[in-house]
């Protein structure tokens, strides 16, 4: 372990944890039977569309788990199940490692199913058409009492709030990055690196072996800072509707101050693209690695849909050379001199989770009036035929949902069945954003 600051090394003095339980989904049961943090919140968008209720008391049991400092675990590897799966060097979590906080896309959801629901009970009082009524005894009913009930919905988010705010508090404290210095000029103190890296890897990340720069402490990543830009957005609405004012108000600040560091700082315009950056002779440079990574402003809903620079994320998006193939995105571009290099795990591989996000992105966001709508919807019509043609082909040939696939072949690989992120397929398939 390092200690993340001047990177020598410290010891390792693992405890055992206080017994705890967890009500999660697993990606791979024979691979993976353990909950994962980075995975969660794209497996809820799943189940959140099948069985509401039952996805907002998952996420609750994650949200249960931030200690009082804020932080959560990223790998729960809680029973014996879980504990043989994962070498015992590698069961020892700490307390200043993150993980992409993919829940704040389940209750952003859940938010969005909410704000329909009720709608529509507008329109039905309108109109003289009921609302779903039935017993207890009705799955239907069971399935979502949070939003046919707007009391049990507002008590639910009163209850996962303040641990949401907390976490949301240690991200700021813990994984701050340096941005007004190495001659830097960044308009404001709102800036973010990984702890936990190697040379060859991020595991915090999720993007695990995704080419970065050299360790330092003057690294700043750019997912990072688009996360935090997508989970202050989400508790700025969450404080807005149970009426904390005060909050919305510290929200509202950091947000604009963490937009115009996303450009001051991750902007490229020589490359025209985002990137993290990392220091070289203590001066700061842009370290610049076509792929999922330059997709996460776009891809999050951070750009607006006039955007120049939205316009050049889609060139990268379609070019055959870089990121677009027959089967979905490539992790890396196809020019990139990491690309299918090393673990080859995150360097070129096809992934559902981040084909999912660009195209909900795409259609949400960007498939709208403006200059880049009917890029964007030639973009999503193709991307998703390929996506969906793939992942059938290959369930079809080897009856399985893959880990990842070829960006060569569009073959399966890796662990299966992966029926976590994976399933996302399905959302792809129904239109369901």
């Amino acid at each position: 372990m390092q200690d993340e600051e001047d990177f020598k090394g410290e010891p390792i003095k693992p405890e055992l944890s206080s017994p705890q339980t967890l009500f999660t989904a697993t990606p791979s049961r024979p691979f993976f039977p353990r909950g994962f943090f980075w995975d969660e919140g794209f497996h809820q968008l799943v189940i959140g569309e099948w069985d509401n209720d039952l996805s907002v008391d998952i996420v609750q049991s994650w949200v249960s788990l931030i200690d009082e400092n804020g932080w959560i675990a990223r790998e729960q590897i809680l029973g014996e199940e879980a504990r043989s799966k994962v070498p015992s060097e590698f069961q020892t979590q700490f307390a200043h490692y993150a993980n992409p906080p993919t829940l704040y896309l389940a209750i952003r959801k859940f938010i969005d199913r909410l704000e329909d629901h009720q709608q529509q009970r507008a329109l039905g009082d309108i109109t003289g058409n009921p609302m779903r009524m039935g017993s207890l005894d009705d799955v239907e009913v069971l399935r979502n009492l949070h939003l046919d009930q707007p009391e049990l919905a507002d008590q639910w988010l009163k209850s996962v709030y303040p641990k949401l705010r907390q976490n949301w508090l240690w991200f700021r404290a813990t994984q701050r990055g340096r941005g007004n210095e190495f001659g830097r000029e960044a308009k404001n103190n709102e800036a973010y690196r990984w702890r936990g890296r190697t040379p060859d890897h991020t595991l915090t990340s999720g993007l695990d072996d995704y080419p970065r720069g050299e360790p330092s402490v003057g690294e700043l990543h750019l997912d990072l800072h688009s996360w935090m830009v997508f989970g202050t957005t989400l508790l700025k609405d969450i404080a807005h509707k149970l009426g904390v004012e005060d909050d919305v108000r510290e929200y509202d600040k950091v947000q604009e101050d963490l937009l115009i560091n996303l450009d001051t700082l991750h902007w490229n315009e020589d490359q025209q693209m985002y990137c993290d950056q990392a220091l070289e002779a203590e001066k700061f440079i842009h370290v610049c690695h076509k792929g999922y990574l330059s997709l996460f402003p776009m891809a999050l809903g951070l750009l607006p849909p006039d955007s120049p620079k939205l316009g050049a994320i889609l060139d990268m998006l379609e070019n055959e050379k870089e990121l677009w193939s027959p089967y979905g995105l490539r992790s890396l571009s196809a020019s990139d001199p990491f690309f299918g290099q090393g673990e080859n795990y995150w360097r070129g591989p096809i992934w559902l989770n981040i084909n999912y996000l660009t195209l909900q992105s795409l259609y949400r966001n960007y498939m709208v009036p403006g200059p880049y709508q009917a890029r964007a919807q030639t973009i999503y019509n193709q991307l998703r035929d390929n996506i969906i043609r793939n992942v059938y082909k290959d369930y079809q040939k080897t009856g399985y949902v893959w880990e990842q696939y070829s960006p060569e072949t569009g073959e399966g690989m890796r662990s299966h069945p992966f029926t976590g992120w994976t399933s996302l397929v399905l959302l792809i398939m129904a239109e369901k954003y």
